[in-house]
């Protein structure tokens, strides 16, 4: 059957169904059909709604929960109408969720919205009906603080009066407020010897016949009544004003940072949501301050998911915003880190709600259990001053930094390697892969990290550590791939054990220190054949190890199951060696997810042969959508921009895109937008410097090895261009400057380059993985040969860009629909879902 592209379930368009409960429109919005299982949720900085597309909420103001199963009950016609049964349509914005219940009589709008910056958040009912209706809410009382904390004596108590509750234990400071100024009462908690209910029941308003509004809402404040009953008293007046506040919020956010715009709508919609998700993981939580948590979901034992603060999930996405040009929130990440630190350097792995308040660092394994976020810590902190030039930063943590390297350098054993074991693990956490006495992973991060330090201690102003660093790093650098290479796999390995010996196990782990050129081309090339093979590499995204080995369990957290995040490392690691076909295949998986699932979210988790999430898996995963941002600006777009001024761009873009563009890229005071276009043999590249700061820029555009640049100009004078070549590609380099205010053309003729674009797509929900795979090059002037693995009996078309003229193909035909040319490319029947290898040759003709 042929693989064509199908249309998402999830719409991103602009926002031409403007609600009444929105006062101002959002710039993203996604419409789509109610799937009951679905999670849905609306954050914000100090409060959070999470629940379900059936209507089933849950409420919390940090570090409060309020109240669980918060669910409507439609009375009309003297019938009573479950809402879960009614839900349609959920509509979803990044200030605010609305599920829309109908009959043939009345609709009814939830909108639910935790506003970015209040300590408070509602829910606006907007109800148009033929009939009269009365609406119930019910719900359950649920006064607990985040885990592990907890209190004693709690209260939810109603005052007829105001029409009000109030919430808060006895002894602590916390004051809060639920309810609405329309509503009655019909039930409360009550606990008998005979019988027992947590249940409240309220009419939200008088029955509606036409058209009106209910706010129900609830506000928290740790220092006083009044300022809780402010604030519920201001999300009452103005709820349509509190939503536009925060719709301003996020439109702003997406215009200040790195903007896109692609050909690829999927792709285009996902970088703009994920930019939305990720800061949606941005927290100000009383006690521990603001910094970054790692996901949302609803709550089990009072543990919103992932909903605190962990090290390495926040500096991992940190890469991220540092490329999308969120320099501010990377800085927060760095401090709330470094508050946390060890004694002896350790960077902290998780730390929750009030860890400050309770025994948390003390009594539970949690907080330091991970020795990767140490590394990583130095890395960003690198990458942060590099990208800012905020050396002040480095001096005045330079004490967290330098103990944060002394600890690294105190888990290596024999002064080689850092171990994981009896240190913390690097990231397998459990299951049969361990023992392992050092992951490539960890090795890896090490590297870097201490190459990180040469660079930070210089600014410091320590020069013999910055030295001894230089001559660490360039030691391990060569040993890196000589240590953890197995010749039994021929891929860079899963680790070492205790004795020394190689792991010879090929995992998609081994990625992630692939975003830095630690290893050779010839050794990364040979693992990236493997981890795109179909044995890795399902339709939504990479598996941790192989589906053929004997420990793969397709539940399995940490030996068999599907991460964003691996996808993701994957990706860029694809791009840094010159395998756009690959990384593009991995980037769209990732995209993809975001148009499944959560709208405008990324899971944590998969399953690894069948499409669907594990069942623990937090829907709401901020570094899942960081690893669409990274792959598109680090990966395919190539940036990197540096406070000194000096921008690189080294796009690996697709053959066939006759557009693309991307701009707000700040290189100190430059601030640069670029206009690609392509058209036949010609790439052009418009660029304006809207700073207050010349640039020095650096384009290097990939073309193929077959191509020959005829002719490269800026602004209309010839200039020659550089040619860099690599084993799958070459890059045409040019370098000038871009004043402030001034525009920049610049324009690139090639001859014979040649390139290849597949759409993978995300099949139906708990299916098996049926795309085409590339899982190996072989790029030279006249031939690109490609194995390639498809399922049994199934056609999958490629499309075919550039202006070489193709001569003849091998294992597939060359046809032209639709005005494109594309590569039909056939596998043979046989037992279903088996994939098949062959290699595609494509032979080119001279121009």
């Amino acid at each position: 059957m042929y693989r064509r592209a199908r249309l998402g379930l999830l719409l991103c368009v602009l926002c031409s169904l403007p609600l009444s409960a929105q006062s101002t429109p959002s710039p993203l919005q996604a419409l789509r059909d109610a799937h009951p299982w679905e999670f849905i949720d609306s954050v914000g900085q100090k409060a959070a709604i999470f629940g379900n597309e059936a209507g089933s909420l849950e409420g919390w103001v940090y570090p409060l929960k309020f109240f669980k199963n918060f669910h409507l009950v439609f009375h009309a016609d003297q019938r009573i109408l479950p809402a879960d049964s009614l839900a349609r349509t959920v509509i979803t914005r990044p200030e605010s969720t609305t599920i829309v219940y109908a009959t043939d009589t009345f609709s009814v709008r939830e909108t639910i919205c935790a506003p970015v910056r209040e300590a408070g958040a509602l829910i606006l009912l907007d109800v148009d009906s033929f009939a009269p209706l009365e609406i119930e809410a019910q719900f359950e009382p649920d006064v607990q603080l985040a885990w592990p904390a907890s209190i004693g004596g709690t209260y939810f108590h109603y005052h007829d009066d105001t029409h009000r509750f109030e919430v808060g234990a006895d002894g602590r400071k916390l004051f809060g407020v639920f309810g609405s100024p329309t509503a009655s009462i019909r039930s409360l908690p009550y606990d008998t010897n005979y019988s027992s209910s947590n249940l409240v029941s309220m009419a939200v308003g008088a029955p509606v016949k036409g058209h009106q509004q209910f706010v129900v809402a609830w506000a928290l404040s740790t220092e006083s009544q009044q300022a809780a009953l402010d604030t519920y008293s201001q999300l009452l007046a103005n709820p349509q004003q509190f939503m536009g506040d925060s719709a301003k919020y996020y439109a702003d956010y997406l215009a200040n940072t790195v903007n896109i715009s692609v050909p690829d709508a999927q792709l285009q919609s996902a970088y703009d949501w994920s930019r939305v998700s990720i800061v949606q993981g941005m927290v100000n939580s009383p006690g521990d301050g603001y910094g970054l948590i790692a996901g949302y979901r609803t709550s089990f034992g009072y543990r919103a998911g992932f909903d605190w603060f962990f090290g390495r999930d926040s500096l991992w996405t940190s890469l991220a915003l540092l490329k999308e040009g969120d320099f501010s929130n990377v800085k927060a990440v760095l401090t709330f880190l470094a508050k946390f630190q060890r004694d002896d350097g350790k960077i902290a792995h998780e730390i929750a709600h009030l860890a400050t308040e309770t025994d948390w660092f003390r009594t539970y394994p949690y907080s330091y259990a991970a020795a990767d976020a140490t590394p990583l810590y130095l890395i960003v902190a690198r990458e942060y001053v590099r990208t800012t030039g905020d050396q002040a930063w480095v001096k005045d943590n330079w004490d967290h930094l330098a103990r944060a390297y002394k600890f690294l350098l105190s888990t290596r054993e024999n002064g080689v390697w850092p171990k994981n074991r009896g240190v913390g693990h690097g990231w397998i956490e459990g299951g049969p892969l361990l023992p392992i006495e050092t992951e490539f992973y960890q090795a890896g991060l090490s590297v870097e990290a201490i190459i990180a330090m040469t660079e930070l201690a210089r600014i410091a102003g320590q020069s013999d550590l910055a030295q001894q660093a230089q001559q660490e790093a360039d030691t391990l650098h060569k040993r890196l791939d000589v240590d953890f290479w197995s010749d039994k796999t021929g891929t860079l390995a899963l680790g070492i054990d205790a004795s020394g010996k190689v792991l010879d196990r090929s995992t998609i782990l081994v990625a992630a220190p692939l975003w830095w050129p630690l290893v050779s081309d010839e050794k990364a090339q040979k693992t990236i054949d493997v981890l795109a093979s179909p044995e890795i590499a399902a339709d939504w995204g990479s598996r941790i190890i192989s589906n053929k080995g004997s420990l793969f369990d397709p539940s399995g957290y940490h030996f068999g199951s599907v991460w964003p995040l691996f996808t993701g490392w994957a990706s860029v690691a694809d791009y840094q060696f010159h395998r756009p076909l690959e990384g593009y295949a991995q980037l769209r998986d990732n995209a993809l997810l975001t148009h499944s699932g959560a709208p405008g979210h990324v899971t944590e988790v998969l399953s690894g042969t069948y499409f669907e999430p594990l069942p623990a898996s937090t829907p709401h995963q901020i570094w899942s959508s960081a690893m669409v941002v990274s792959p598109i600006l680090r990966g395919m777009f190539g940036v990197d921009t540096r406070a000194d001024g000096t921008l690189t761009l080294a796009p690996h873009f697709p053959a066939t895109w006759r557009a693309a563009s991307i701009d707000n890229l700040r290189a100190g005071a430059a601030n640069i937008s670029v206009a690609y276009k392509r058209n036949g043999a010609e790439l052009s590249f418009n660029m304006q410097n809207r700073g207050t700061a010349a640039a020095t820029v650096t384009l290097s555009p990939a073309i193929a090895l077959s191509a020959t640049v005829v002719l490269s100009t800026i602004d209309g004078k010839a200039e020659k261009a550089e040619t860099h070549s690599s084993s799958q590609d070459q890059h045409a380099t040019l370098h000038f400057s871009i004043a402030t205010g001034s525009t920049r053309t610049i324009m690139l003729r090639v001859r014979n380059d040649f390139g290849l674009e597949y759409a993978s797509q995300l099949p139906a929900s708990g299916s098996e993985s049926e795309g085409l795979r590339f899982v190996k090059e072989q790029w030279s002037a006249s031939t690109a040969s490609f194995v390639v693995s498809g399922v049994s009996g199934h056609t999958y078309l490629v499309k075919t860009g550039g202006d070489a003229q193709i001569a003849s193909v091998d294992n597939a035909e060359n046809i032209e629909e639709h005005g494109e040319r594309l590569l039909k490319i056939s596998f043979p029947s046989g037992a279903d879902h088996v994939y098949q290898t062959k290699t595609v040759t494509v032979h080119l003709g001279k121009r």
